[in-house]
């Protein structure tokens, strides 16, 4: 348990310590200024739009064609299948990322859920730590009073844009490193790397195999 505390308590400042002093461009603010500069062309381009809507109306044979673009367009989704495939592991290692993610913004927010997303305590192989009441109960009330109070809200805020993409699926292991992390959080998880445990289909943190530790300091 003393190892899982440590491990907790460093995970979110291991997230933001690569976007801490980038205040001025944070994801929000990207977003704004991206809103703001494309808001007069799409206006522009709904007045073009109206003007041709008007002007022309579709023929018969134009509907028809759009009928026959449209099956062809669905065929083409079903071939190239599903949103998940592009990621490294797949469905499965996108699965794994977003446990991750998961578990990391709920102990940016000390949220005691944390622990039913970890694996035992008691060593590899014996199963979800939900499944195991007393030590369930002893992580719910130990870890998220000693991760309170380390994160912002604005932090935490920060911590909910974080992108994961995928993972390295070996069997029943997924590991997440930097190179599933989106640019702007990769820097602070160094070589990081969080370890997965598949039991019953479901994805858990397994933190004794994982390799975390505090960013260094200075």
């Amino acid at each position: 348990m003393r190892r899982a505390l440590v491990i907790a308590v460093a995970i979110p400042a291991l997230a933001l310590s690569a976007c801490s002093s980038d205040e001025e461009t944070t994801p929000t603010d990207r977003a704004g200024a991206t809103t703001a500069t494309q808001a007069p062309d799409a206006a522009t381009t709904t007045s073009d739009t109206a003007l041709t809507t008007s002007t022309s109306a579709p023929s018969d044979d134009a509907s028809e064609t759009t009928g026959d673009s449209a099956g062809a367009t669905g065929d083409a989704v079903e071939e190239t299948g599903g949103p998940d495939d592009d990621v490294e592991g797949g469905a499965d290692g996108q699965a794994a990322a977003d446990v991750t993610k998961e578990f990391i913004t709920a102990i940016a927010n000390a949220d005691p859920d944390m622990c039913t997303l970890m694996a035992d305590l008691q060593g590899e192989g014996t199963g979800p730590l939900k499944d195991d009441k007393e030590l369930l109960d002893i992580c719910k009330t130990t870890i998220p009073g000693q991760t309170k109070g380390e994160i912002t809200d604005e932090q935490a805020a920060i911590l909910g844009v974080m992108e994961i993409s995928g993972a390295d699926v070996q069997g029943d292991t997924a590991k997440v490193d930097k190179d599933n992390f989106s640019d702007l959080f990769a820097a602070g998880f160094g070589e990081q790397t969080f370890v997965l445990k598949k039991y019953d289909d479901d994805w858990f943190i397994d933190l004794g195999l994982s390799q975390l530790s505090p960013p260094d300091e200075g």
